[in-house]
């Protein structure tokens, strides 16, 4: 197969392990698309491609005295796999796999309150909390291949123009490619590699790879910290917070240590917590969040987009974690307070589905303009300095140094005004 070293970099950590499948079901598609050949011709091509190397038999199903255990495992695999399958489909249980890759969709999912890997029942009438089934093995895998197969479905009913061959090919190699992932990362000896993937993938929180591996290092070096004074200091405080060396993952893990962390936040500035707190997250090994049933959230769902995080750069300038902590404060209320209105307008419920896509994003970039121009003029103005002098041919380096002098502007007292700005603006 022609696959390179440097393809499979340039991939996500998942997907590299499957490119080189897909090349290969593309080369077994191509006999298929002679539109000479007869069907019965196409098939016997597809199976002689598929079947080309000799299959080796399982070592379990050919020793007589283990074969009734796996035949017993078969049977109930495939008997829990039709009931989980039929509570679906009679919308008795919904089950969600890996949290969608693209930062606007991602962003959505976590703002309706979902959960990566997990499930919630509906019981008389009501649909219970979201509860994470990654630890619950041996159903794990099930669900999760169960949550595969119903996110075709559901874009089979509601996209069947898009299922062409490539597309649908497509598909079924992210299915397999989440799959091989998720059955990897599960086994006992395999968890901490959850942590890494993701941590090469941009994280959770959509922070990129270099941030997130960061933080990743930092709670590897934080496992100093025994974990049942860890788990006592989230019961005690769900908050999830931002740290930026060894001292505050220390802090971040001790209980009563949190006065001067910054808190972790959405895009839309709402603090990020674990969802629950209290006794039940002390010993509860299961996480659960609840389902905002929220419907700004609900139709940014279905038009498949959201609101991603904003740049940290203004001006030029790579803005502080306080700097950018207040810049979420100050526009994400007020975007989402805008785009509540805009769904509710005529304009938007007469446009088509692509202008409501356009309507949320214009609304959210001219928002977040007008935030970082009230509040960072500073840099603006620094920025223009700046320009002058490298027109001088002065050192662009030494030209934010003369900036910086001229205007008084240095970390601490940009995050003061910027926080006065932010209080005189709510």
């Amino acid at each position: 197969m022609n696959f390179s070293f440097i393809e499979a970099y340039r991939l996500p950590p998942g997907r590299a392990l499957t490119t080189p499948v897909k090349r290969k079901m593309t080369d077994m598609r191509i006999p298929l698309l002679d539109e000479n050949a007869s069907w019965l011709e196409r098939q016997k091509t597809s199976m002689k491609s598929m079947f080309a190397e000799e299959m080796k038999p399982d070592p379990l199903m050919d020793n007589k005295y283990t074969r009734p255990e796996e035949i017993g495992r078969m049977i109930f695999g495939t008997g829990v796999a039709a009931v989980f399958l039929m509570a679906i489909m009679s919308n008795k249980l919904e089950v969600l796999g890996a949290p969608p890759f693209d930062q606007k969709n991602r962003s959505t999912f976590y703002a309706q309150g979902k959960k990566a890997y997990s499930f919630r029942l509906k019981l008389l009438g009501e649909w219970t909390r979201w509860v994470e089934y990654r630890k619950m093995s041996p159903f794990s895998t099930i669900l999760f291949t169960m949550s595969q197969i119903n996110n075709l479905m559901v874009l089979a009913q509601e996209n069947p123009e898009r299922l062409n061959a490539d597309e649908m090919a497509d598909m079924v190699i992210e299915l397999a490619n989440q799959t091989i992932r998720f059955v990897f990362t599960e086994q006992h000896a395999m968890q901490g590699v959850t942590g890494l993937i993701e941590a090469l993938e941009g994280g959770a929180y959509n922070e990129g790879t270099i941030n997130s591996a960061a933080r990743f290092l930092r709670n590897q070096a934080g496992g100093f910290v025994p974990n049942i004074l860890f788990s006592l200091t989230r019961s005690t405080d769900p908050t999830i917070y931002l740290t930026e060396n060894l001292e505050e993952e220390f802090k971040k893990r001790i209980p009563g240590q949190q006065k001067d962390l910054i808190p972790r936040r959405d895009a839309f500035g709402r603090i990020v917590d674990r969802g629950e707190s209290g006794i039940s997250l002390f010993l509860n090994p299961y996480r659960s969040s609840i389902d905002t049933q929220d419907s700004l959230f609900e139709e940014m769902d279905r038009l498949r987009t959201g609101v991603a995080y904003p740049s940290k750069t203004v001006a030029g300038h790579r803005m502080t974690t306080k700097e950018y902590d207040l810049f979420l404060q100050d526009h994400g209320p007020r975007i989402e307070l805008e785009l509540r209105k805009l769904i509710k307008s005529n304009a938007y419920q007469n446009a088509s589905d692509l202008e409501r896509i356009e309507y949320i994003s214009k609304t959210v970039n001219a928002l977040r303009d007008e935030s970082r121009k009230s509040l960072f003029g500073h840099y603006y103005a620094a920025q223009k300095l700046i320009d002058g002098y490298i027109k001088m041919n002065i050192d662009p380096n030494v030209a934010w140094e003369r900036a910086k002098k001229e205007l008084n502007i240095n970390d601490s007292n940009s995050e003061h005004k910027v926080e006065q700005l932010v209080k005189q603006r709510k």
